[in-house]
């Protein structure tokens, strides 16, 4: 997505379903922004598949916008995958606790 301008990437997040839906995702988002703006990356991306819902869910409440599409070929399937990202992590991203990263 840095063609986009989105120069920062969250290349992996994952949680345990047991773990779900106790603030785990949003201090690992917001962690990772924090290091990724320490960098200077103003802007950042990452990719979802398009298939899991509940995780769209969670970047789209946290901020993150849809801005790309592409499909993962590989020797035994297809991935369709979502890119969400936000312009200015500093003012778009938002944990569900309210805050914003500093």
């Amino acid at each position: 997505m840095r063609d986009k301008g989105f120069t920062g990437e969250i290349e992996a997040l994952y949680a345990l379903a047991a773990v779900q839906r106790n603030g785990i995702g949003g201090d690992l988002i917001r962690q990772g922004a924090q290091h990724l703006l320490a960098l200077e990356q103003k802007a950042a991306a990452l990719w979802v598949l398009e298939d899991n819902h509940p995780a769209r869910s969670f970047y789209e409440t946290i901020g993150a916008r849809v801005i790309g599409f592409r499909e993962d070929v590989r020797t035994d399937a297809t991935l369709n995958e979502v890119a969400y990202g936000w312009e200015d992590l500093s003012k778009d991203l938002r944990i569900p606790d309210g805050s914003l990263v500093s």
